[in-house]
């Protein structure tokens, strides 16, 4: 079902006997079943798990995980997963607890976008009451998030509660307050974790204010549907207040969220039970806005004919069946959108921005302002319906029929409009049912947009199965087209000023940087412009810099051909890189020698994939970078970072890595705390060294002698 740094979790089926007084019954039930299995250290020969040659370090982590079995064993609570019993095989220990099919609160949020205030609130509460138990009986969670958080069916009811899962990080104090064992708290997963967790050690205190601030940034990807910013962030740029009232969040709501992700531990909700007590007075919001069905008035290529409503509600039927209201409207997209992400199923992604198209996260193809505006004009032909949302069971079944369509506005999220099919009833606010809808967007994209041929090798015509390029044909001269404009000469001239003035506009408004940007890079390999940026010479293929210091640095980050963007993410220590968008967060340790991997190939990324000229940079030759260059920050396109300028003069640009900021590993290992290492961390008013758990996910910048 799943596999982390310290097990793999099975699902698993095992027999049970119920007895009565006339009779018993055999029955078979499923339960999930965790191994402890450190894929840094443990290997497998057949069905045995093996050590290698650290006995030490695998018996110290066996204990821990026991230790987890143990304490979870130990509470019993309607929102804290069951656990079984335990027992050993194969050369390690196993666990076995009851096995949850509703799929997790993070497969919620990802299937709905968001959630509403009341179901927020409902589940924040569960949650609450799960922690506080949890803290009477003196355990900590410390790693709270929606993907440690499962979803149960109520018995007889359509509903579900939570329920708290993976106690990895999880730590046990006695009635004094003194942790059971000597080892440090783990770090938690960026974004839920609160600064002091990663720098913890044991006390005289029992801090349950760690957990208090990871439910409030669980409640707020709830609300927003993305992770919070790290804590750091938070505590130099302040509590991002104005994205939670952005997505319709009341302001009482807002301020719970807020005092209970504040950067100092003293000013936050002292207990779950506070911030449960807050919720309960919290006045619900029942007639919540529709963004669905939310139009912007700014039409992008034509004003409203008239002042006149357009909404107008008509009652279809009273079977409970059918649809009960309709809203005849068409899909608006206004003058600010940038983005647009068409989605079937969990297969098919595109990708539209006004000079771009991706298929898949493949290359992208290279479309016009005009190609972008012709495509949105189709595309708002779509009509809207308002209908009731899908219940639960079809939101999180990825085999539904499901088509949605998202606008970005500056690279976030601003309205998302999809339609569900399930068995011939059709769910969500798109007109029709998902394959009509799918089969008409096609259409669109097909028309309107040039297409090269590889976009064909991905068969994305086959979905649905039975949707194939003879009925595509045939769409085509159906009443799905839109009107073409005035044929005429004097049209086309018309439209074709129409189309300049346009493009002048969005560029100037909106993409102005990245012309500059990419006018630039133009002039620079034609050499009209010498930039400090040209690499100095290159190895093995890969560019570097010679600003004058101790190693040369590499142009770009390891995954990325282009200086100006960020490469792939790494965990510390791991030599593939990591989709980010699939977080499995854990704590372990290295054991390695003198505290550094660079060239080790067996840890060093860059030593790996660019050749052993290349290794990760050391923390010395990481504060030689900051202390003898100069840092300015800057934009370059849709880009910012800092431009580093070495003594000889030279530069090499670092872009952000995440939404505020960036960060690059180092090869060190921090000695104080061997589940951490240090890194380079920076966003546009502070540049640090600091040390991080190994599971962050960073970039990794080469260098070279």
């Amino acid at each position: 079902m799943g596999q982390g740094s310290f097990g793999v979790t099975y699902k698993a089926k095992t027999k049970i006997r119920i007895e009565g007084s006339l009779g018993t019954i055999d029955s078979n039930v499923y339960v999930a079943v965790k191994e402890f299995f450190m894929k840094e250290i443990n290997g497998r020969e057949g069905s045995k798990v093996t050590n290698g040659n650290k006995e030490g370090l695998f018996t110290d982590y066996r204990k821990k995980f026991l230790r987890e079995a143990d304490n979870l064993s130990k509470l019993k609570h309607p929102h804290i997963i069951n656990v079984l019993e335990t027992f050993e095989a194969n050369g390690t220990v196993y666990y076995s607890m009851e096995y949850i099919d509703g799929g997790s609160l993070d497969d919620l949020i990802l299937n709905n976008h968001r959630l509403s205030e009341t179901e927020t609130i409902e589940y924040a509460k569960q949650i609450a009451s799960a922690l506080g138990y949890m803290h009477k009986h003196h355990v900590l969670h410390l790693d709270v998030k929606p993907s440690n958080i499962m979803l149960r069916q109520d018995c007889g009811k359509a509903s579900y509660s939570v329920v708290l899962i993976d106690f990895g990080l999880s730590k046990q104090y006695d009635e004094k307050g003194v942790p059971e064992s000597s080892t440090t708290v783990g770090g938690g997963t960026p974004g839920y974790a609160p600064i002091e967790q990663s720098s913890y050690h044991e006390g005289k205190d029992f801090p349950v204010t760690m957990d208090v601030y990871a439910l409030g940034a669980t409640m707020y990807k709830m609300l927003v549907g993305r992770c919070p910013s790290v804590a750091s962030v938070i505590l130099n740029e302040g509590f991002p207040m104005a994205c939670l009232l952005k997505h319709n969040v009341s302001n009482a709501m807002a301020s719970i969220i807020k005092k209970a992700m504040m950067p100092r531990k003293d000013e936050r909700f002292q207990s779950v039970f506070d911030l449960r007590n807050e919720l309960e007075n919290l006045n619900t919001y029942k007639d919540e806005v529709s963004e669905e069905t939310h139009i912007d008035e700014n039409n992008l290529f034509e004003e409203p004919k008239n002042n006149v409503e357009k909404e107008e509600e008509i009652n279809v039927s009273q079977n409970e069946e059918s649809e009960e209201t309709y809203v005849e409207e068409h899909l608006v997209i206004d003058r600010t959108v940038d983005k647009i992400v068409i989605q079937y199923k969990s297969e098919i992604r595109f990708e539209i921005t006004p000079n771009m198209l991706r298929l898949n996260h493949s290359c992208p193809n290279i479309i016009g302002i005009g190609d972008f505006k012709s495509f949105v004009k189709a595309l708002s032909q779509i009509q809207l319906i308002k209908r009731q949302e899908a219940p639960h069971n079809i939101n999180v079944d990825m085999n539904i029929e499901k088509v949605s369509i998202s606008l970005f506005k500056r690279g976030i999220i601003d309205k998302v409009y999809s339609v569900q099919t399930h068995e011939d009833r059709s769910y969500g606010t798109l007109y029709g049912n998902a394959q009509s809808v799918w089969l008409q967007l096609m259409h669109f994209i097909t028309s309107y947009l040039p297409l090269d041929s590889k976009f064909h090798t991905h068969k994305w015509y086959d979905y649905p199965p039975h949707i194939n390029n003879f009925i595509l044909k045939d769409v085509s001269s159906s009443n799905l087209s839109v009107q073409n404009d005035d044929e005429t000469v004097v049209g086309k001239v018309l439209d074709f000023f129409d189309n300049l003035i346009f493009d002048i506009k969005w560029k100037i408004k909106y993409n102005w940087k990245s012309f500059i940007f990419w006018f630039l890079i133009a002039a620079l390999f034609l050499g009209v412009y010498k930039s400090p940026l040209f690499p100095s010479g290159r190895i093995n293929g890969h560019s570097y810099v010679d600003l004058g210091l101790s190693v040369k640095w590499a142009a770009t980050d390891i995954g990325n051909w282009c200086f100006c963007e960020h490469g792939a993410y790494f965990k510390w220590g791991e030599i593939n890189p990591t989709d980010i968008t699939s977080r499995v967060d854990s704590v372990y340790s290295i054991d390695i020698p003198n505290n550094d991997i660079a060239g080790l190939k067996r840890y060093d990324a860059a030593t790996l994939r660019w050749g052993e000229s290349w290794r990760m940079p050391t923390i010395s030759e990481i504060k030689e970078l900051k202390t003898k260059c100069k840092w300015k920050w800057i934009s370059l396109g849709a880009n910012s970072g800092y431009l580093v300028t070495g003594p000889n003069g030279k530069q090499i640009f670092l872009p952000i890595s995440y939404e505020e900021g960036g960060f690059i590993w180092s090869s060190t290992l921090y000695q104080e705390n061997r589940t951490q290492a240090y890194l380079l961390g920076f966003d546009k008013n502070n540049i640090n060294t600091e040390h991080y758990s190994h599971s962050w996910f960073c970039p990794i910048r080469p260098v070279t002698k």
